[in-house]
């Protein structure tokens, strides 16, 4: 599969790339190169908040819900995400219905109109999420082992907020990260699907983005600290009251654009990609430990991380965590066998491919990449060649790399009112 792209700047600084796709329907993305990490003047949740926000009104529909309604009456589908890096806004609609789904995505970046009656209203949907995630215990682990991986800093901090900072938020905070973040030159908009009938591609999407303005300079930005290090695993436990122990365990990798992404993504698969991977086999079917079992890893500019994580039996917490840190560890002992290798490298290819069938994952992927890669977007054979050439000798020196001992970080969620027994397994 392999797609025929194109990457333009508008005269306005903003960026366009164009992916035509055999396909009746077409996706509209606007993501900008800001995130959580860009936040400001402990406005904590700023960033995810503004991306609530713009839904409540913009110039060309200005009341609550008019957004929404426009796309359900076009049988459309709708969405928006912020994550450290970026925050992302999307439209895939029948390629009838381009221009009505580009300007349902340019007003909300462009024209919101941030209507401040609304916005306590918000508050406490935020709020109520942020209560939701202390409940889910899966994405309480998550938060928990993120800020164990990068302490005291920007890219540690939880997406959404905190409570506190939340409820103390202003419109003036929200225009505030606007204004200095969602500028044309700080901006992708990604068009993928069935583009054969939309006439002046590039002109509607300059004209609907006009009143972001023309290359308004980007702020430097405030990463906080790049640099991470620790001489012995840290462990940290929440008690609550649960039926399972959900555990989060990984180290520290690398970053978007490091090559060595490649074997990462590769050797996941093999750990845990999959119920044929090593973890699936040693935690769930030999041992019986978990129900759900798996491994995965994620990228920011300059750091990542490569992790397990699991739902397991209450009584066997620590044995689970033993069995887990032993096969990571495995990674970076010996070198994986052929056959694990042809199947890893056909696993990521596989799961690859099926994901850019669909319009959507196409734009995601592509407006990823330009925001991470320096406004840079890698064709998708350029992937499949990166992936083939991982050798079991990279993966075990890529592993040798990431899997170290002394760097390993764990958290647990579960009824357990002491971490000694989890430090000692870590030890």
């Amino acid at each position: 599969m392999v797609f025929e792209q194109e990457s333009v700047r508008l005269k306005s600084g903003l960026s366009l790339v164009k992916v035509p796709m055999q396909t009746g329907s077409v996706t509209i993305m606007a993501l900008i190169k800001a995130g959580s990490k860009d936040e400001f003047g402990g406005k904590w949740g700023a960033a995810h908040f503004l991306e609530h926000f713009v839904f409540k009104g913009t110039r060309k529909f200005p009341k609550v819900n008019d957004v929404t309604k426009v796309i359900d009456g076009i049988g459309g589908k709708q969405n928006a995400f912020t994550w450290t890096d970026f925050t992302g806004y999307w439209v895939k609609v029948a390629s009838s219905q381009f221009e009505k789904g580009l300007e349902v995505v340019s007003q909300l970046v462009s024209e919101p109109l941030l209507p401040g009656e609304e916005l306590e209203k918000e508050k406490g949907t935020i709020v109520e999420e942020i209560k939701m995630i202390e409940d889910d215990y899966p994405k309480k682990t998550w938060r928990v082992f993120q800020g164990l991986l990068f302490p005291d800093s920007a890219i540690g901090r939880p997406v959404i907020g905190y409570e506190e900072t939340v409820k103390a938020m202003k419109r003036d905070d929200l225009k505030a990260f606007l204004d200095r973040w969602y500028t044309s030159e700080n901006m992708v908009v990604v068009v993928a699907g069935g583009l054969s009938q939309v006439e002046n591609l590039d002109k509607q999407v300059e004209d609907s983005f006009a009143a972001i303005g023309e290359k308004r300079s980007v702020e430097v930005r405030e990463d906080g600290p790049q640099v991470f290090t620790q001489d012995s695993p840290r462990v940290e436990v929440v008690n609550k009251q649960t039926e399972q122990a959900h555990i989060m365990m990984g180290l520290r990798s690398f970053g978007f654009e490091d090559e060595r992404v490649y074997g990462l993504w590769v050797a996941n698969q093999i750990l845990g990609g999959n119920m044929s991977s090593r973890l699936w086999n040693e935690v769930r079917e030999k041992r019986g430990l978990a129900y759900y079992v798996g491994s995965g890893f994620f990228a920011h500019e300059r750091t990542g991380a490569f992790y397990a994580r699991a739902g397991v039996k209450l009584s066997k917490a620590q044995e689970a965590v033993k069995v887990i840190r032993e096969e990571m560890l495995k990674m970076a002992d010996k070198k994986v066998s052929d056959e694990e290798l042809i199947m890893g490298k056909e696993g990521v290819r596989g799961n690859f491919l099926l994901d850019l069938e669909d319009s959507q994952e196409v734009a995601s992927f592509m407006a990823e990449d330009w925001a991470m890669r320096k406004g840079k977007t890698r064709r998708v054979d350029e992937v499949l060649k990166a992936i083939e050439k991982v050798s079991a000798g990279d993966i075990r020196r890529i592993m040798a790399e990431v899997v170290v001992a002394n760097q390993f970080n764990l958290s647990v969620v579960g009824p357990f009112e002491s971490k000694d027994k989890f430090v000692k397994v870590m030890d």
